[in-house]
């Protein structure tokens, strides 16, 4: 199954984001989450179940990586375990992230450290509710939504995130590979189908190597 195959999704460009992002306090701590929620999205292309389902304890600190090998459902049956394996072996990955994206995730868990009750084991979005539960996907789209409308950037959707990681990626002659991987994608070729349309510039490509070594 490739779901994400046939629907149409909006390209967020950086620009797009940094102005959704000026509409959020840094100071605030639990809007700062919000920040650093959607950065993480927007720069790591990883699904929204599997941010939500980030603990401290998935943090690597020297690498800069996170490691993605459980994803939030709000739909899970047994409420009191909201967490489930990822979609396929695949989806079981490390992410390294930008500096910028790691430092904001690093200010989270320093922000955290000094609360008394601190684990590693904690969710890193948590419900200032609930702590013991990762954001609520209703929460996550009303956020979403709000933003969308004091910023004034197009509609767009969540998921869209993960297609503008992609193919801010792929438009900047990233490896399909390393693109697939970090997507956790079941295979290359299901990358390709998705993101196939941002691909032709890699026929002129070769054909401008080619050129180059008849001359």
């Amino acid at each position: 199954a490739l779901p994400e195959r046939s629907k149409k999704y909006r390209i967020l460009t950086r620009d797009e984001l940094k102005k959704v992002m000026t509409h959020i306090s840094q100071e605030d701590e639990e809007e700062f989450l919000w920040l650093v929620f959607f950065s993480v999205l927007f720069n790591s292309g990883a699904r929204r179940g599997e941010i939500q389902a980030l603990k401290f304890s998935d943090l690597n600190f020297e690498s800069k990586m996170i490691r993605i090998d459980k994803t939030y459902s709000s739909k899970h049956k047994n409420k009191n375990e909201p967490l489930k394996h990822p979609k396929t072996e695949s989806s079981v990955r490390t992410i390294p992230l930008d500096d910028n994206t790691f430092q904001l995730l690093r200010k989270v868990y320093e922000r955290r450290i000094d609360d008394k009750n601190f684990s590693r084991d904690n969710f890193i979005f948590r419900r200032p509710d609930n702590p013991s539960l990762p954001f609520a996907d209703t929460t996550v789209e009303r956020r979403k939504n709000i933003l969308i409308r004091k910023s004034k950037v197009p509609h767009f959707t969540v998921h869209d995130l993960r297609h503008s990681h992609a193919s801010e990626l792929i438009g900047n002659n990233i490896n399909i590979v390393v693109v697939s991987k970090r997507l956790g994608h079941s295979s290359v070729e299901v990358t390709i189908n998705v993101y196939a349309h941002l691909l032709p510039s890699a026929d002129l490509q070769v054909v401008n190597f080619i050129n180059k070594m008849n001359e």
